[in-house]
């Protein structure tokens, strides 16, 4: 079988979009849709998903229980890559249902070593946060103006 290819191939109305529009349709989507699907569409959208400008406000939300989100794997995969792509640029980050002990503390620091712009952090649901280990993260966000 004799495989033809269109010299004109069709284009997505999708990529004929401006890129800021793009940009915020997917920052509606949530940072665990952005990393484990949005980045995967197309290369435009990829691309897309690599710019800072995108991960200025994180919200990781997890309303599941599966215990991939309670594990070293989550921070690997979804939390280090989001805080990493933001570049410095992070301002607003909400941690919704994290409660694996001491995770929450890991992750906290981790964001405050690349986050020295961080303006906003909100825990949600988010157990095991002793006050001395929340108290001496919280200290290391020099601009946070909300907690």
């Amino acid at each position: 079988m004799e495989v033809e290819y269109m010299e004109n191939p069709i284009v997505p109305p999708w990529l004929e979009l401006p890129s800021e529009i793009t940009s915020m349709i997917l920052q509606k989507l949530g940072t665990i849709d952005i990393l484990k699907n949005a980045d995967k569409v197309c290369t435009t959208w990829h691309q897309l998903c690599q710019e800072p400008d995108m991960w200025q406000v994180i919200k990781l939300q997890n309303a599941n229980t599966d215990d991939f989100w309670d594990s070293k794997d989550a921070l690997e995969k979804i939390y280090h890559p989001a805080v990493d792509r933001s570049q410095g640029q992070l301002i607003d980050i909400s941690i919704d249902y994290y409660g694996i002990e001491n995770m929450l503390n890991y992750m906290l620091n981790y964001v405050a070593q690349r986050s020295p712009q961080l303006k906003r952090l909100e825990l949600i649901c988010s157990y095991n946060v002793f006050g001395d280990e929340l108290s001496a993260s919280v200290k290391k966000f020099p601009l946070l103006e909300e907690l």
